[in-house]
């Protein structure tokens, strides 16, 4: 588990990022090369305790292991260690930028980045988001490329898909606000399915200097 605080000039002081390990339910033969992850989103209230007000949810590959040990032909069946959508993604992010080719180049999908309602407008999404970026190689001990995701709204039900039950008018405008805010953090619309979005990390302003990266195993 990794608690990191970052200061901010905004009214909350402290965006705390807190990984918690989880076992992964995939093939004994993947387990290698993937991993589901999940950080709660905390930040301290107004008696200094720390309080839990939304949570970051992905998916890790690890593409240049993989291409190591000469599997990469075998790259559909790695992306399918997930759902659909998980695969989707990843199976275009892949097409998009050609990362399972030569020594491959590592990606992670974000699936769910939910915050409470009353915490939103502050900018806690972003101070949050960049926390994860930055620690989630440390926490993996492994470098990022590229991260895919899909701007869908959603509850902190993890059971429910918005795409069913919210009218097109206001899921489209929704979305379109998404597409805003990961454009502010580097994101750009897939050209090869222009409903995902996805980043370089080595090309973000916000990234750690490169000789923390250096810090990090690729393997």
């Amino acid at each position: 588990m990794i608690f990191i605080d970052t200061d901010s000039e905004l009214p909350h002081n402290n965006v705390g990022i807190v990984f918690k390990d989880k076992k992964d339910a995939v093939r004994d033969e993947l387990i290698p090369y993937t991993k589901a992850i999940h950080a709660d989103i905390c930040i301290n209230d107004s008696s200094n305790k720390s309080i839990v007000i939304g949570y970051m949810n992905g998916h890790f590959f690890n593409l240049s292991l993989f291409c190591l040990h000469k599997r990469s032909k075998q790259i559909i069946v790695l992306l399918r260690a997930y759902n659909e959508e998980t695969f989707d993604i990843c199976r275009n992010l892949c097409k998009e930028t050609n990362c399972f080719k030569g020594n491959g180049q590592n990606i992670f999908h974000l699936d769910r980045f939910y915050i409470k309602p009353e915490y939103r407008g502050m900018g806690i999404g972003t101070s949050a988001y960049i926390e994860f970026y930055n620690m989630l190689p440390l926490y993996l001990h492994q470098k990022i490329r590229y991260i895919g995701l899909f701007p869908d709204p959603i509850t902190n039900d993890l059971n429910f898909d918005s795409m069913y039950d919210m009218p097109k008018s206001k899921r489209d405008l929704t979305i379109q606000k998404l597409k805003q805010f990961y454009s502010s953090l580097g994101f750009k619309e897939m050209k090869i399915k222009t409903e995902y979005m996805y980043t370089d990390c080595y090309n973000t302003s916000y990234n750690r200097p490169f000789a923390d990266w250096d810090s990090v195993n690729t393997h």
